[in-house]
């Protein structure tokens, strides 16, 4: 997504730091931030550029073991594979798919595509963003009695910062970047059964 802004702007140099510590815009550890969460501090100009969609995914080799999980019956003999629960803020998902497969958790992970490589693995059930679950060879898109939770996905700069002619034009070619992948970010459709 930023190839084209660094080809225009030849002079400007990107550091991405993905990490699941969330550096501080108060603080001055980064000029701008994406994150699935509203941003906190009043020093922080915030907008909401995305709304991102997840699903629940297994491998075929799992269904093959285990079959199609039983939602009436808290998905009894399956196993889970869930974001860690001390990252921040709480993870959406998780309260979702505790409220439909009350379960055993196979592994814990602070990484999304840790979980789909899991879950393509055939580790266990995966509550995934369905920009990557759809994209992971190997998963399959099930349909669950409710829809996984939606997230926001926030920019944030500080209000100092907003201003400064390279932070204002990096804002506005990653606001712009984003609307063609709205779609691909919240798919409009449920599943019908699997896929």
């Amino acid at each position: 997504m930023l190839a084209p802004f660094l080809a225009r702007h030849p002079a400007f140099s990107v550091d991405l730091v993905a990490e699941a510590r969330w550096l501080s815009l108060p603080r001055r550890e980064a000029d701008i931030a994406l994150r699935p969460a509203a941003f906190e501090h009043q020093e922080v100009f915030q907008r909401e550029v995305a709304r991102i969609g997840f699903g629940l995914y297994a491998s075929d080799d799992y269904l093959a073991e285990r079959g199609l999980p039983d939602f009436g019956r808290q998905c009894e003999g399956h196993a889970l594979v869930t974001m860690s629960s001390d990252e921040p803020p709480a993870v959406a998902d998780l309260a979702w798919l505790r409220a439909i497969a009350a379960n055993r958790v196979a592994a814990r992970t602070n990484g999304r595509e840790a979980q789909a490589t899991m879950g393509a693995a055939g580790v266990g059930l995966v509550c995934l963003p369905r920009c990557l679950g759809d994209a992971t060879a190997g998963l399959r898109l099930l349909e669950p009695p409710s829809s996984p939770p939606e997230r926001a996905l926030w920019l944030g700069v500080h209000r100092d910062a907003r201003a400064v002619p390279r932070v204002k034009a990096l804002v506005a070619f990653i606001a712009d970047a984003l609307a063609p992948l709205r779609r691909a970010l919240l798919p409009d459709a449920r599943p019908r059964g699997i896929r």
